[in-house]
């Protein structure tokens, strides 16, 4: 459906944002990290146990809920997404309606058996 100039496809967003939702990507890399923090902290900790602190503090304190509140915005954007698609196609359908009423007005009164006045009204 065009939209200022552009082509909205509702089934091909639908299916990227199913594939924003279903990637286990991030999750993967968040494990990763987590895991890469968590041997630094144990490495750490064999020392002074300051360092390995500092890095349990950094990832709750900072790491964790930055990478929390992103998936917040993905999610966010996501339904977003969803809605405005949503509402595109919407008022696509309903223009659509509007259209074929009345393009079936004007068939009508094309259509319609003429209407001869009376030649007495002329007088």
């Amino acid at each position: 459906m065009p939209f200022n100039g552009y082509n909205v496809n509702p089934e091909g967003c639908a299916n990227v944002l199913s594939q924003v939702e279903e990637d286990e990507t991030r999750y993967a890399a968040v494990s990763v990290l987590r895991g890469g923090m968590n041997a630094a902290e144990a490495a750490c900790m064999a020392g002074s146990g300051i360092v390995g602190q500092a890095l349990a503090e950094v990832w709750q304190d900072t790491m964790g809920p930055q990478l929390e509140a992103a998936e917040v915005r993905i999610h966010n954007a996501v339904e977003g997404v969803r809605r405005a698609v949503s509402i595109i196609a919407g008022a696509d359908q309903e223009m659509a309606a509007t259209a074929k009423a009345s393009l079936a007005e004007v068939q009508a009164g094309i259509y319609a058996e003429p209407r001869f006045r009376d030649k007495r009204s002329w007088l």
